[in-house]
């Protein structure tokens, strides 16, 4: 009986040493991992910064009017500032304010594929930005090069707006008219003699 108590007294002894390793080990990782997104959060304070390019005064009532582009623009010039959960709300934010633009109807003179293209990648931008933000523990390399395409995609979409607006303004030359009519009337000639290629 005498050996038993002590075998038991002895398993009592070894589990609580044990599990106070345990809260060590586990305490020693929190502090750690405290300390990891205390870092990461300095560095996205520091990092999380987008410069809103400037358009000329042709664009800039065309923006203006689209309600959707201004939500979007607005949303991304304000910078969350409390914690990584703020960061991880705003990327969440600027995702679904993007994806929401996509649905709407763009201004007739930047109603363009090549617009459009440009706009899909700064979505694209904006969702693996969202993705790499909330990955545990965060990728902060990632997460600074999806600043970075961000910013280059916003830089690149307001160039394209830039320059189609200045192409449509482009005088036409004269007899230009007539030349695009021919090439319709073409097109068409060609459509109606082969009617099983559209399909």
């Amino acid at each position: 009986m005498k050996n038993i108590g002590i075998i038991l007294l002895l398993v009592i002894g070894l589990s609580l040493a044990s599990c106070k390793k345990e809260t060590d080990q586990n305490q020693v990782e929190q502090t750690k991992l405290q300390q990891y997104n205390d870092s990461v959060f300095s560095h996205l304070m520091k990092e999380w910064k987008f410069k809103v390019p400037k358009t000329s005064k042709e664009l800039t009532p065309i923006l203006e009017e689209w309600k959707p582009w201004s939500n979007l623009i607005n949303e991304v010039k304000l910078r969350p500032v409390s914690s990584i959960g703020a960061f991880q709300k705003k990327a969440a934010t600027l995702t679904e304010i993007a994806q929401n633009l996509t649905y709407q109807a763009y201004p007739a003179p930047l109603d363009t594929p090549d617009i459009q293209t440009r706009y899909t990648t700064l979505l694209t931008a904006f969702q693996n930005l969202e993705m790499y933000i909330e990955l545990d523990p965060i990728n902060v390399e990632k997460v600074d090069e999806w600043l970075d395409n961000i910013q280059i995609s916003l830089d690149d979409i307001v160039r394209m707006m830039e320059e189609n607006l200045m192409r449509q303004n482009y005088a036409k030359q004269e007899g230009e008219d007539a030349m695009l009519e021919e090439m319709e009337e073409l097109r068409n000639e060609t459509r109606r003699a082969n009617p099983e290629e559209e399909q």
